[in-house]
């Protein structure tokens, strides 16, 4: 089998075919060109991956697979000292509730000042009433000069940066926390120096282990994938369904600051 990939970024949600041959397909401003000596499926992942698969093999989503998070934070950690060496402030974003304060968990307070976003402190205090503890963090008013924040970290809502807090800073790194980094189109599209990859949803080895522990016979999925997952289930032998929600959970997030994971 010969495979001759000229370009591939792709634009478009899973596409499943069988072709014969070869086949050409233009995917946004790219051009796909795959030729083949045998019939195969030809399986084309959200914005980046290509697969081929044997005829009657099962279909995998591998693209979605978590690290363990303390890599995660040791990624962040560093990111963040690099930074304080060098005077530079690092802007961290995640969603208000629930990321915000798993991100504020997993910061260093050793490498330097932990401030919050307005709305980020509100829920944090609200968090720390029902026991759960946080590191100690400033909230980032009026009284917080350029100085204060060099160096510093700023725990703020997903898409702030449109806003104008950045003009609290002298010069600032930017990263996010999502799921939705793993993919490149998004991180190139959010205008961040660094994304990291921390979901709070399950990954595809954790979705199926989670129906194989439960021994559930009917599945009902949802928020995202759910075409591809119904499918898989099924030629698994289990029954599964689809749930449609107002959720267009296969879109990597806006600039939004009032949606949520």
């Amino acid at each position: 089998m010969e495979l001759n990939l000229l370009f591939y970024r792709l634009d478009t949600s899973l596409v499943r075919r069988k072709y014969a041959l070869s086949f050409e397909e233009k995917f946004g401003s790219f051009l796909v060109t795959i030729k083949l000596k045998t019939m195969v499926s030809v399986v084309i992942l959200n914005r980046y991956d290509v697969m081929l698969l044997s005829p009657n093999v099962l279909l995998e989503l591998p693209i979605y697979s978590w690290l363990p998070q303390a890599q995660i934070f040791q990624q962040i950690n560093q990111w963040w000292q690099h930074n304080r060496e060098n005077k530079i402030s690092t802007l961290l974003m995640g969603y208000t509730l629930g990321k915000a304060q798993r991100l504020t968990s997993g910061l260093d307070p050793s490498i330097g000042r932990i401030f919050t976003h307005g709305d980020i402190h509100n829920m944090n205090e609200v968090v720390k009433l029902a026991g759960v503890k946080l590191p100690a963090t400033r909230l980032l008013d009026s009284s917080v000069t350029k100085e204060d924040l060099q160096g510093a970290i700023v725990v703020a809502p997903s898409g702030i940066t449109s806003s104008n807090l950045m003009r609290r800073f002298k010069e600032v790194s930017i990263g996010n926390a999502s799921g939705w980094m793993q993919l490149r189109g998004a991180r190139r599209r959010g205008s961040t120096d660094r994304g990291f990859v921390l979901s709070d949803h399950a990954d595809w080895e954790g979705l199926n282990q989670a129906i194989a522990e439960t021994g559930a016979e009917k599945i009902f999925v949802t928020h995202g994938y759910t075409e591809v997952f119904k499918k898989w289930l099924l030629e698994k032998g289990l029954d599964a369904e689809i749930v449609k929600t107002k959720f267009e959970g296969e879109q990597p997030e806006t600039d939004d600051l009032s949606e949520n994971e």
